[in-house]
């Protein structure tokens, strides 16, 4: 499990091997893929399938996160600024 707080955009890299539930405990955002963003409001939990390749939390003003998936540590690995992918 994997806390993010953020006031910019954050992008990572889903590990195909675990899909990954992101919980937006604070604030608003966007959760933004290639071809797609769903709005979230704080209490909002999202499932990313393992197949998605890369996602970008997009925040409005700052906000608090948890992503978590089952895999232990190869999920917090991904997480990486790679805005340019999404």
């Amino acid at each position: 499990m994997e806390r993010l707080a953020a006031e910019e955009a954050l992008a990572w890299a889903v590990d195909p091997r675990s899909v990954q539930v992101v919980c937006l405990l604070e604030g608003t955002a966007s959760l933004a893929w290639a071809g797609g963003e769903q709005r979230l409001a704080a209490g909002d939990t999202v499932v990313v399938p393992a197949a998605m390749g890369s996602v970008e939390l997009r925040p409005w003003g700052a906000c608090v996160a948890v992503v978590a998936g089952a895999g232990g540590q190869h999920l917090v690995d991904p997480l990486a600024k790679e805005s340019d992918d999404v």
